[in-house]
């Protein structure tokens, strides 16, 4: 309701999906704009109430979106399919090597 009466018609989620964790010293999970992709096909677990169940992940992101639209609002969620965590084991480096991922010395 807050978002209609700003008059937002539009919302996009950053990338929120199963990204690689990425860990500082002390063990403390790293704030990286979440473009460590590993599974594109699966939404963030840690953005859950539950992180250990997958199905209620789903469930609360189907839910959201779901609320939004009702209420009139689209949403766009941001996919970027080369920025992964590990590139040279991707699908897109194993299928056209070289192609999809460029690197400078």
């Amino acid at each position: 309701d807050y978002f209609r009466q700003l008059g937002v018609n539009v919302v996009q989620l950053q990338p929120i999906s199963d990204r690689f964790k990425q860990y500082d010293e002390e063990g403390r999970v790293t704030y990286n704009w979440c473009y460590d992709v590993q599974n594109y096909s699966a939404p963030e677990t840690s953005f859950s109430t539950d992180p250990s169940n997958p199905k209620q992940t789903m469930k609360e992101l189907k839910t959201m979106i779901r609320a939004y639209h009702e209420a009139g609002i689209s949403v766009v969620m941001d996919v970027v399919y080369n920025h992964v965590y590990q590139a040279d084991e991707y699908a897109f480096e194993q299928i056209v090597p070289g192609y999809f991922y460029r690197y400078n010395a």
